[in-house]
């Protein structure tokens, strides 16, 4: 991993009582951050490029999954094609929307009017299309597969400001 000039990396070891929640975690980690380095932010909405989500022309094609299942299907039958992913999972809308977010490297906003359910899903979708053709583009393939639409489009999105940060002192 090659960083900026001027940037330091640490590793953090950190022993969490009990077995907390995903949000827990956020929190906890927050808190280390704020006394440990000091930091201090604010957030800020800023106009972005970013997608938004919505319903394709023939309607979603959303598979209904069941949120009481541990663990998300396993559709690998076989190694993917080089060249080709997949976005596969189980969860609510808000959660492929965040599945997408992560893949794109750019906010999705949800504009699809879903809410509530709980679905499984599984894109294989083309990394690169100079590699393969086996797979459509990411946007192109959740169309195919979801029956939802991606467009890009600018609005507003929350934005961390860091103000302050400090190096820790060792414990």
């Amino acid at each position: 991993l090659q960083m900026p000039d001027g940037w330091e990396v640490f590793d953090i070891d950190a022993i969490t009582p009990g077995l907390p929640s995903d949000d827990d975690l956020r929190l906890m980690f927050q808190v280390l951050l704020e006394e440990g380095f000091k930091l201090q932010y604010r957030w800020e909405k800023h106009e972005l490029p970013l997608y938004d989500l919505t319903v394709a022309r023939k309607g979603p094609k959303l598979k209904t999954g069941d949120p009481n299942r541990k663990r998300p299907p396993s559709r690998r039958s076989a190694e993917p094609e080089p060249g080709v992913s997949r976005l596969a999972g189980s969860g609510s809308i808000e959660y492929l929307t965040e599945a997408l977010s992560a893949r794109l490297e750019t906010p999705v906003r949800n504009l699809t009017g879903l809410t509530g359910g709980w679905y499984d899903f599984d894109v294989p979708f083309a990394r690169d299309l100079t590699v393969t053709t086996a797979a459509a583009d990411l946007v192109t393939a959740v169309e195919e597969e979801l029956g939802l639409k991606l467009k890009r489009s600018k609005g507003p999105v929350r934005v961390l400001i860091v103000e302050r940060v400090e190096r820790p002192t060792e414990n």
